[in-house]
């Protein structure tokens, strides 16, 4: 049905009818559509017909699930804060000022289920600063690299001294926060001197080519004091205390197989085994000195995890390494005792420690033992 103005009632689209409506306001300054407006009825029809209440909570709705997914992966509702979603940020400016309305018992357009859907969401909690303030974080390692932010930097950087300050009072939950972000809670203001670091570096790089490992004696100084050097700062950059060394040269000490922490089987087992067969062909026994600058606290590790293997205790040594050991006269069974006899129980394999990697006690953690019936 045409009604002389160019429309058919119930066929018109919803662009049509919103350009006749955005002619009409601009012609008459407003969309008060008087009675007797020719069009009126068919644009009323037509907006029916096209459901655009149906648009609209459809419309809401998308806005509401975006709002939902901000809020899981940034954990507050400060949209204005962590997105470059400038219409998702107008329209929860627009539903704050609406709630504020409804709370108000002034007319608004919110329903009661969609002022329920908000405040579930968390839009009408109260700002949490650190979270803010987390955010803000966030954007700046984002744009910069990195977390050390400037203590001049707008309400930002005195707030990230105050949580190197406040480590030890801190929430693990916030700890674990900052920590995701590779927050850095060990910056040093003292000037670092980066080309002597390099040169050093260049030359573990040398030592490296030439050896094949990483682990460089005390008798090579001065490389050898800067590798435990290296060893010092690290120790305290994982403790969170001001260090010297940063999360750039640790990875670059990382990447040539540098060792942070020594441990007694960081050489592999069966390599100190077969120093332990040569000295006994150079020796004839294996009484190895205490001082021996390869064997000497290792063989007295083996004795200590041997005994713990007899007894069923945890050990690094398993039934393959024992068989070894008795067998080049390293570990020897009392006279009474023959070896078809000895009865070596298994372990859970729950219960073994790691062999290569672990926690497994440093060489000076077991320095002191001398007083194992096992301990030559």
């Amino acid at each position: 049905m045409n009604d002389g103005t160019g429309y058919e009632c119930g066929s018109v689209s919803f662009r049509e009818v919103f350009a006749e409506l955005k002619t009409f306001a601009k012609q008459n300054g407003s969309l008060v559509i008087p009675l007797n407006h020719p069009a009126l009825c068919c644009i009323l029809d037509s907006l029916t017909s096209i459901c655009i209440e149906t648009l609209i909570e459809k419309r809401w709705n998308e806005q509401m699930e975006t709002l939902t997914t901000f809020k899981k992966d940034h954990g507050h509702c400060n949209t204005s804060q962590g997105t470059a979603n400038r219409d998702l940020d107008s329209w929860v400016g627009k539903q704050r000022a609406f709630c504020k309305l409804y709370e108000q018992r002034r007319p608004s357009p919110l329903t009661v289920a969609r002022y329920e859907r908000l405040k579930d969401v968390g839009l009408l909690d109260p700002p949490n600063k650190w979270e803010q303030r987390l955010e803000e974080l966030k954007q700046f390692k984002l744009q910069h690299g990195h977390t050390d932010v400037p203590i001049d930097y707008p309400h930002l950087g005195i707030w990230v001294l105050n949580q190197r300050f406040n480590l030890q009072d801190m929430p693990k939950e916030r700890i674990d926060k900052l920590d995701e972000i590779g927050f850095t809670w060990n910056y040093n203001t003292r000037s670092s001197n980066e080309e002597a670091w390099n040169a050093k570096y260049q030359k573990l790089l040398d030592y490296i080519r030439n050896h094949g490992h990483a682990n460089v004696p005390k008798s090579n100084e001065p490389l050898s004091c800067w590798v435990r050097k290296q060893r010092y700062e690290y120790s305290k950059f994982i403790k969170k205390k001001k260090s010297q060394i940063n999360r750039e040269r640790i990875n670059k000490l990382n990447a040539v197989g540098f060792a942070f922490r020594l441990r007694p089987d960081h050489i592999p087992w069966e390599q100190h085994f077969e120093d332990l067969v040569q000295f006994k062909q150079e020796h004839g026994h294996c009484n190895i000195p205490r001082n021996h600058p390869k064997l000497g606290n290792w063989s007295v590790y083996q004795r200590v995890q041997f005994k713990n293997f007899l007894e069923g205790k945890a050990s690094t040594i398993d039934q393959a390494k024992a068989d070894k050991l008795i067998s080049i006269g390293f570990l020897e069974i009392e006279s009474k005792t023959s070896r078809s006899s000895l009865h070596i129980p298994a372990l859970p394999q729950q219960m073994m420690l790691p062999s290569e990697e672990g926690n497994v006690p440093d060489e000076a953690d077991y320095n002191w033992v001398t007083d194992f019936p096992f301990v030559g």
